[in-house]
């Protein structure tokens, strides 16, 4: 869920989302059609596409989604989300929630009785839907003897150390740089992180999110903590080192808790749920119990600057996010920067771990950390709509970019992240240690790259995900194509060498041909991309021809 181009909460119920064909196979439905094989259902969402409901959709539904993709399991509306039992059932959908205000016997018996509808597309919906429920293990079918167990307690142990794993392996690691000039000397003099356990250091966590933290979304995405949450605070406790902590509602107390430590923890969130877009890119204000409201990028400021005649005190950010956040007036001031996004109950321990070097940074960004709050330039009429002529009192709006968004905006419009530019690429995420690419080379239809572990970068037992990116051969004339679109990846964790190889399918030099409704090999020379991210790092390039 959702299924496709549910991009947006503002209006989400009647939002009528205008994108052209060929955007929509080309670079929305690939992920959906990903899982088509292996998904028991799909559930539609609120918004209309190209005029349609999502839960009445011909063309993606019918077309797409049972057709080109060859799914063959249900679809389910959200709730609420179903507005007719003709043109639903004609469509695509399978079933009706939470009611049966239009899927009932009377209205369905009628729609057959007229022609409408046949008993053929009843049986079809009705084996789709028990398909999953036969392909689970008998066993496993009916949960707690057939009884409602949502309030039941199932988790282990193992659960537990699997959500901490987790949650620390999916926090990226955006920016670790050297102890800086003064610091204290518990800290070494190389990377700041990992920190060392045993060096008696003095750390202190600054923000309430360091006690309270927020870990999950609102709404259908929000998740109680169980009782073995683990906060920031409890997990430094735990560990034995000495910890100080301000909650940050006044900025002169938390500069003064920071400059009594060794090393300065901020913890900052941006605050996400269901039925409402953020309002920016910023971290949500913290409002605390006396009304006072404290704006979280304005501590981090103040805190980076800090430097007493004795030593300076290194700041780290701990970012917790739904999505891109936008870093770029305090990112450059700040020595270490960790992105959670919304990390789960074991936020504490997890961080702990990355922070100590129990495990190490290994998570790539998914999104681009932009270099302001609208660095493409999106018009209202592309977010969050304008009002529509065809459907009074809802929004309209136009997808006009076609495929030049994201990752791919920044390439065709020569526009540099990382560096002190505040802005970080997407595909990119640090490691405890460094890595080069060699040897990348076309082998008929194999594509094969060797990556190293630096030797004279000292730390050991880091990861990274080499990726690879193709140029289509209009790509540097065509201002509808992307100069490059990321077509492979691969975890990689070594002290040494390893080579990474990957096949590529006719589908990876195809493009989607609305004319004749279907993928066309698109010949000429490509150029492929073994990169670490979107933009930066080592570099290392091939040409093969179709």
């Amino acid at each position: 869920k959702h299924y496709i181009l549910n991009n947006q909460e503002t209006d989400r119920s009647g939002v009528n989302e205008i994108v052209d064909e060929k955007t929509i196979m080309e670079l929305y439905s690939p992920p959906f059609e990903a899982a088509a094989a292996r998904v028991a259902g799909y559930m539609c969402a609120y918004n209309r596409i190209n005029g349609n409901w999502a839960c009445e959709n011909p063309e993606t539904l019918k077309t797409m989604l049972k057709g080109y993709f060859n799914f063959s399991g249900f679809v389910v509306s959200d709730w609420g989300a179903c507005h007719s039992t003709i043109p639903s059932i004609n469509n695509g959908l399978d079933i009706q929630m939470p009611d049966s205000s239009y899927f009932n016997e009377a209205t369905i018996t009628a729609a057959i009785a007229a022609g409408n509808i046949t008993e053929g597309q009843i049986h079809d919906s009705c084996v789709r839907i028990l398909k999953g429920w036969y392909a689970i293990p008998p066993s496993q079918r009916y949960p707690c003897n057939g009884n409602i167990c949502i309030n039941n307690n199932v988790s282990t142990p193992e659960k537990k150390l699997l959500a901490r794993n987790l949650s620390a392996m999916s926090t990226v690691l955006l920016q670790n740089k050297q102890v800086p000039a003064g610091a204290s000397a518990k800290l070494g003099t190389s990377y700041l992180l990992p920190l060392k356990e045993n060096a008696g250091l003095t750390v202190a966590l600054i923000g309430s999110d360091a006690k309270t933290p927020y870990t999950a979304g609102q709404g259908s995405g929000g998740v109680d903590n169980s009782n073995v949450a683990s906060t920031p605070y409890d997990a430094f406790v735990a560990r034995g080192v000495t910890v100080l902590y301000s909650d940050a509602s006044d900025i002169g107390n938390a500069t003064a808790t920071a400059s009594a430590a060794d090393v300065a923890i901020v913890f900052a969130s941006a605050h996400s749920g269901e039925g409402h877009d953020r309002v920016d890119l910023k971290f949500t204000p913290v409002v605390y119990p006396d009304g006072k409201t404290v704006v979280m990028e304005n501590v981090i400021k103040a805190l980076a600057g800090l430097k007493s005649k004795t030593k300076k005190t290194p700041v780290i950010v701990s970012a917790v996010a739904p999505g891109p956040l936008n870093m770029a007036d305090w990112a450059p001031k700040v020595e270490a920067i960790l992105v959670p996004f919304l990390p789960g109950e074991q936020y504490g321990n997890a961080l702990a771990d990355l922070l100590f070097g129990d495990v190490v940074p290994q998570a790539k960004l998914p999104v681009t950390m932009p270099l302001s709050e609208n660095d493409q330039g999106m018009s209202i009429k592309q977010f969050p709509g304008i009002p529509s002529e065809q459907f009074p009192g809802s929004l309209q709006v136009e997808y006009s970019e076609g495929q030049i968004n994201g990752y791919r905006w920044y390439d065709k419009n020569n526009v540099t992240l990382g560096g002190d530019t505040g802005g970080f690429p997407f595909g990119f995420g640090l490691t405890y240690g460094s890595f080069s690419y060699s040897n990348l080379k076309v082998t008929g239809r194999t594509i094969s790259m060797d990556v190293s572990r630096v030797a004279s970068d000292p730390r050991t037992g880091g990861c990274d995900t080499p990726q690879f990116y193709f140029s289509f051969p209009t790509a540097s004339t065509d201002p509808a194509v992307p100069l490059k679109v990321l077509r492979y990846f691969e975890k990689v964790c070594t002290d040494g060498t390893v080579t990474v190889s990957y096949d590529f399918t006719d589908r990876d030099v195809s493009n989607w041909d609305v004319a004749s409704k279907q993928w066309v090999v698109t010949k000429g020379v490509y150029t492929v991309w073994g990169l670490q991210a979107s933009q930066g790092g080592p570099i290392t390039s091939a040409t093969f021809t179709v």
